[in-house]
């Protein structure tokens, strides 16, 4: 685990400075549909109106204001010498 202001309890105290006046809640946790990656829901009132924020969770194991960044779908190829590829037995069998 990154040893950073990683931890979501060194993010919250950054963030939030909770204390027994304005605590700190989670409010939703969860994971993302899309990439299943974890997220925290933090709020506080702060001076009468709500303060929130999201933290995800990295695959270093740190916990961040933002998501990390997304697998795209990705395209790859391979040349091939279509002379002796197999790729197509049954031309070859006719040929024959």
């Amino acid at each position: 685990m990154n040893t950073g202001e990683s931890s979501l309890r060194q993010l919250v105290e950054k963030w939030f400075a909770p204390n027994p006046e304005t605590p700190a809640h989670v409010t939703q946790f969860g994971r993302m549909r899309e990439n299943k990656q974890r997220f925290v829901r933090i709020e506080s009132a702060q001076q009468s109106y709500p303060f929130v924020i999201f933290f995800f969770r990295h695959d270093d194991g740190s916990w961040r204001v933002f998501p990390s960044r997304r697998q795209q779908p990705a395209i790859s190829y391979r040349l091939i010498d279509a002379s002796t590829s197999q790729f197509d037995g049954h031309a070859e069998r006719r040929a024959a």
